[in-house]
C-alpha cells in the first residue's frame, strides 16, 4: 500500500516530475540565494547577540554602583539624627547668648 508518505510515493512523485535542466539550475540558484540571505541575517543575529550581552553586563554594573550608593546614602541618613541633635544645640546656645545680649544691652 502506498501511502502519501511513503518513499515509493516520493518516488514516484520525482519519476513523474518533467523538469527541464535549466528549471533545475533556476531552482538550485534560488536555494543558493536563500541559503545566503539566511547566513546574513544569523550574522546579524549574532551582533544583535552580543551588544545584548554588552548591554546586560554594563546594566547589571550600574545596578552595583546604584545599590552601593544607596547604601551609602543609607549610612548618611543615620548618621543625620544625631547631628540635627548637635546643630540643634548650637542654635540655642547662639538664640540664648542673642538673648542674653539683648537683656544686657538693656541693662547699661
Amino acid at each position: 500500500m502506498v501511502t502519501p508518505f511513503s518513499p515509493q510515493h516520493e518516488i514516484k512523485t520525482w519519476k513523474n516530475a518533467k523538469m527541464t535542466d535549466p528549471q533545475i539550475i533556476s531552482r538550485l540558484d534560488n536555494l543558493q540565494d536563500d541559503i545566503k540571505e539566511i547566513s546574513q541575517a544569523l550574522v546579524t543575529l549574532a551582533r544583535i547577540e552580543e551588544r545584548q550581552s554588552s548591554t546586560n553586563t554594563s546594566i547589571n554594573r550600574l545596578y552595583d554602583r546604584l545599590d552601593a550608593s544607596d547604601k551609602r546614602i543609607k549610612s548618611l541618613e543615620d548618621a543625620k539624627p544625631s547631628q540635627l541633635g548637635v546643630n540643634a544645640m548650637w542654635v540655642a546656645m547662639c538664640a540664648m547668648g542673642a538673648v542674653i545680649g539683648y537683656l544686657f544691652k538693656l541693662a547699661v
